[in-house]
């Protein structure tokens, strides 16, 4: 029964309802006596003979078992008083809600609502009744003017915080908790609840000093209140706090394993990698449980291999399948410890172990594919990696057959395939895979790729067709999934998406593209690819078109908005048209800050006009600070230094850059003309071949223009060296 009974009991007989508001009851002492299965205070209004309290052993009068069980009343009853009503009926309400029958509670209460009321209490117990039987709008409806009007009724704050709560309207619930605490300030439950609300909604400082009120109000308590204080600390990523926090609970219970486990995680993050080593070994002595030791292995097993000590690692992931031999993961990574360690033989038996119960497992069959090559057993090696496409096929497995078919694309796969007579096992596997999987593109372009490589054009086309009737099918069948993911593979595979160009096809695509525009009106894959394409056929304001209306129906602010206007900038570059590329450029800058490309474009922009080039410099200086390991940019950084006349430097990051983006031939091109400046016009034209020999391997930069440019710097360089 609720605690708040036997005062609301004393406000009923002192003739007033539960907070004072109502006007008095007839004279209390009519009231008959009434056995309670509880002990009821007196109240100091009431004469204490007519309030009777059931004895130690004496029976307690059946509770009701409904409302109307509760309100009936014997024929012969004499008529009642209204405070005898409101008392019954809060009684009845009260051995309910003990019952659990908490609809017929609130209906008990609301009777006796209705003759008192102005009483606040009774409002509150109608609303927790209600509360409990799940009607939260009518509960909140209940108390909510209570509050508004700034009862001071405790209960009615708690009913609309644990309501609200219970809608999830977490910043309503913290209010009411909140005006709660400030009218019970040293109630540790009152702060328990705030601390719990302000945690969920990630307002970590409140809840940290909400948990520090809590310790001083609860001191026999305080370790786990401050184990509390230290998990908020690390969330809120305040590491070095957290880490004193959590010491300080280890120095109260230093036998804990999930404490010291946490301060090793900690001094890991913060990177005192010994220190935790040191913790999480001390960590062992403490497990009672196999799954706890597994635990602290894996962090020592991942911290050994952050040091590169990598035969330590390797004990400690045995150590793990000695303790669960079905843990795959673990078993993975020792496979890869092994084979990094040239430990072939036991490499290999850990990935045919895991093969043998999935051997369409494509990181394992990678592994013992090059496991097999390292030692010289090449046929077995490319077999088994088919066959492990063959499995992943069969069961179904579609993120192992992307995988798969990534690699299987791989120059460096094809290749051996190839001299193996293998090929035609992949393409009779590839077209396995397409009736698995219809709707797979990836199939397509990586047989068109294949293709592509091993120069069998009839296959080639083949494939690019099969393409253009899936785009078909897709479009009747009005398939937004199939094709977005026919366009993102499009975009990816930009060899494959030019070789609809070379092929003469490029019109056959672009067509299709602009048929499924009017049914995919909004889908920024195929904007993309159709701006793309123009752009491949060198259709300049048709890609402008394009692009403009994507970044129209982009969010502000993503990825996708981003994109679009680098292409912007990419057809006003081919169009000439500098302030446009300025325009968008800076505007890039200003909502992406941080973003390298945007600062090198632009600075790269003015460098290759030969214009501003102080400014130029600033802004790829900028970029290459944002992102320092970009070849790209070095090489932009190299051009403006060409342009500056300061070419030692010119050729010392031009040099720089072709490390990092080997054969890219705009790099072999600015390379040979910062030799020619200094007067080594054989070392140039060397580099100006090079950029001719490997141009192909780069279709977008690549162009006829390009091409012809080159050529005539090279036959410029030979006609002076001529005597």
């Amino acid at each position: 029964m609720n605690f708040f009974f036997p005062l609301f009991f004393a406000a009923v007989m002192a003739g007033t309802s539960g907070c004072g508001s109502s006007p008095r009851l007839a004279n209390p002492r009519t009231t008959p006596a009434i056995a309670l299965s509880v002990p009821v205070p007196v109240s100091p209004h009431n004469d204490p003979d007519s309030i009777p309290v059931a004895s130690a052993g004496a029976e307690p009068l059946p509770g009701p078992s409904s409302v109307e069980e509760a309100t009936a009343s014997p024929a012969s009853r004499p008529p009642s008083q209204p405070q005898e009503e409101v008392l019954n009926l809060f009684l009845q309400g009260a051995l309910l809600d003990e019952r659990q029958k908490h609809e017929d509670a609130g209906k008990a209460y609301s009777k006796a609502l209705e003759l008192l009321p102005g009483s606040t209490y009774l409002s509150a117990m109608a609303g927790k009744a209600l509360l409990d039987s799940g009607e939260i709008d009518k509960a909140i409806e209940m108390v909510r003017p209570a509050a508004e009007q700034g009862t001071q009724e405790r209960e009615v704050y708690n009913l609309l915080g644990e309501a609200y709560a219970k809608q999830r309207k977490w910043e309503e619930a913290i209010r009411e908790y909140e005006r709660l605490a400030g009218m019970e300030p040293n109630s540790v439950d009152t702060w328990s609840k705030l601390a719990v609300l302000y945690e969920r909604i990630r307002h970590f400082d409140k809840a940290i000093e909400t948990y520090q009120k809590m310790a001083r109000l609860d001191p026999r308590q305080s370790v786990y209140y401050q184990y509390k204080i230290a998990t908020l600390l690390s969330q809120a990523h305040r590491y070095e706090e957290a880490l004193e926090a959590y010491q300080t609970v280890a120095r109260s219970l230093p036998d804990q394993f999930e404490i010291t486990l946490r301060i090793g995680q900690l001094q890991e993050v913060l990177g005192r990698t010994e220190a935790a080593v040191e913790t999480f070994q001390n960590a062992l002595n403490l497990t009672r449980r196999p799954e706890d030791e597994i635990s602290l292995r894996k962090e020592l097993g991942l911290l050994f291999q952050s040091r590169k000590a990598y035969p330590e690692a390797i004990q400690q992931y045995r150590r793990i399948l000695e303790i669960d031999p079905d843990d795959r993961n673990s078993r993975k990574i020792l496979a890869f410890l092994l084979f990094g360690q040239e430990d072939q033989q036991p490499a290999l038996q850990e990935a045919e172990t895991l093969l043998q119960a999935d051997p369409g497992d494509f990181q394992m069959q990678l592994v013992r594919r090059e496991i097999l090559k390292s030692m010289n057993r090449v046929q077995e090696a490319h077999e088994g990696f088919l066959a492990g496409f063959d499995s992943a096929i069969g069961q179904g497995q579609t993120d192992e057959v992307q995988y798969f078919l990534v690699e299987l694309a791989q120059d460096e796969t094809i290749q051996p395939l190839q001299e193996l007579d293998l090929l035609e096992s992949l393409h009779l596997q590839l077209e396995q895979c397409r009736q698995k999987f219809p709707q797979n593109p990836r199939i397509l372009f990586v047989s068109a790729k294949i293709a592509q490589t091993t120069l069998d054009i009839p296959r080639l086309d083949q494939n690019l067709r099969a393409i253009l009737s899936d785009m078909e099918q897709a479009l009747a069948s009005s398939n937004q999934d199939w094709i977005s993911a026919i366009c993102g593979e499009l975009y990816s595979w930009y060899k494959i998406r030019l070789a609809f160009g070379t092929r003469g096809l490029s019109g056959d695509l672009l067509a299709v593209l602009k048929k499924c525009q009017p049914v995919f009106a909004d889908n920024l894959e195929l904007l993309r690819m159709v701006g793309l394409v123009h752009m491949d056929r060198r259709e300049w304001l048709d890609a402008e078109t394009v692009f403009t209306r994507a970044s129209e129906l982009a969010i502000p602010g993503d990825e996708n908005s981003k994109e679009f206007s680098f292409q912007l900038a990419a057809v006003y570059d081919k169009l000439n048209r500098l302030d446009d590329i300025e325009r968008i450029l800076r505007e890039v800058i200003q909502n992406y800050p941080d973003d390298a490309e945007a600062y090198n474009f632009l600075g790269y922009t003015f460098a290759d006009r030969n214009i501003r080039l102080e400014e130029a410099l600033t802004l790829i200086e900028k970029a290459l600070l944002l992102s320092p390991g970009d070849g790209n940019i070095l090489d932009s950084l190299g051009w403006v230094y060409y342009r500056l006349g300061r070419n030692r430097e010119a050729i010392d990051y031009l040099q720089r850059a072709l490390e990092l983006e080997k054969n890219h031939p705009v790099i072999l091109d600015h390379l040979g003309d910062a030799l020619q400046k200094e007067g080594d016009s054989e070392k140039a034209v060397h580099y100006w071949e090079l950029a001719i020999q490997y141009g192909p391997e780069y279709p977008l930069e690549f162009t006829p223009e390009f091409l012809e440019r080159v050529k005539q710097k090279i036959q410029q360089a030979e006609s002076q060296e001529k005597p």
